[in-house]
């Protein structure tokens, strides 16, 4: 019988493999969002996958993006509120 090598994994492997799973998820909203806008411009979802997707990537442009296209969201007020704190 063959005995299998296990391979030792370090910290940075299993960070790594984190942030490409964040990564690819994120990448999974934006175009299920952008699916959603096309065919769904009216979807009282959307400001919901945006606001959704700050808290993932904490990349404030989703917050902006939120306010912009959708001022008059149940989110807008949540929204205004954390890019105020970002500043």
């Amino acid at each position: 019988m063959q005995q299998r090598r296990r391979r030792s994994y370090s910290y940075q492997d299993y960070e790594q493999r984190e942030k490409s799973m964040l990564s690819d998820y994120q990448r999974r909203i934006d175009s299920i969002i952008t699916e959603l806008q096309v065919k769904f411009p009216q979807s009282p979802y959307i400001d919901d996958l945006l606001f959704s997707s700050f808290f993932l990537s904490e990349q404030p442009s989703y917050l902006q993006r939120l306010l912009e296209r959708y001022p008059n969201s149940d989110r807008a007020a949540e929204a205004r509120f954390l890019l105020d704190l970002k500043k």
